[in-house]
């Protein structure tokens, strides 16, 4: 029974420090975020989720290179998972990379042509396009 045990737990863990890291992602707090999706990978290191939650906080502090290669993991694990498209995209396009920001963004909208972010990539690819 205790070996049947353990799977639910990892699971547990894993969502309390997946959803710690977004949270703290959302407060500003992205330094604290690392070390809980630093958790959340501990115990899933093949997660998009935690990955892409992971290269967010990148972003956020301005770690473009680790944000990259945190989400193209994302990718390599689940490549429709779109709402790493749309970091990506937005890393992209901090760093003056246009073409890549606009592929990453019309991957996105072709995953998710009515999704949470769709209305704000269109207008993104408008202003890329000019």
């Amino acid at each position: 029974a205790r070996a049947a045990a353990e799977p639910e737990n990892d699971e547990k863990a894993f969502q309390k420090h997946l959803k710690k890291g977004q949270q703290l992602i959302e407060k500003g707090n992205s330094k604290a975020a690392l070390g809980e999706l630093q958790k959340a990978l501990a115990i899933k290191p093949r997660s998009a989720a935690a990955l892409t939650a992971l290269g967010n906080a990148h972003y956020e502090l301005e770690d473009n290179g680790a944000a990259v290669k945190a989400l193209k993991s994302a990718l390599s694990v689940d490549p429709r998972y779109a709402h790493a498209y749309v970091l990506l995209g937005a890393v992209y396009q901090s760093q003056g990379k246009r073409d890549d920001a606009r592929a990453a963004y019309e991957k996105y909208l072709s995953l998710e042509p009515n999704g949470r972010f769709a209305r704000d990539v269109q207008i993104i690819l408008k202003s890329l396009s000019r």
